[in-house]
């Protein structure tokens, strides 16, 4: 009986890691070095009585986050370097423009018309 406890709750923790979570949801949408280790520490934040509850448990996923934060590191540094990147050649709020609408760097409209005398 003690084995099987604790293989369940070794295997809650463990499926409840920040940086599985960070890898299938992301810290606020977004893979992001460390993120799990936030996912984490962000638990801390809820009702009292939860944090008094799981206090044993979120404390060793913290830990666990930290380390396996630590060996995904260079994937999810390369992750962001590529976000920041993209995010600095494509920024998501710059509208893009439309083919009928005039640019501002555009001279004046060219037209079927002759230009009229004043």
């Amino acid at each position: 009986m003690p084995r099987i406890l604790a293989i369940t709750v070794l295997a809650f923790v463990l499926t409840g890691c920040g940086t599985v979570e960070n890898f299938t949801n992301g810290y606020k949408g977004q893979t992001k070095p460390y993120g799990g280790v936030q996912i984490a520490a962000n638990r801390f934040n809820e009702d009292p009585i939860a944090v008094a509850l799981m206090l044993p448990f979120w404390t060793t996923d913290l830990g666990l986050s930290a380390i396996g934060d630590t060996a995904a590191l260079p994937v999810t540094a390369s992750l962001a370097i590529v976000r920041g990147i993209s995010d600095y050649y494509f920024p998501k709020d710059k509208k893009p423009a439309s083919q009928n609408e005039p640019r501002a760097d555009d001279p004046a409209p060219v037209t079927d018309k002759p230009p009229t005398a004043p």
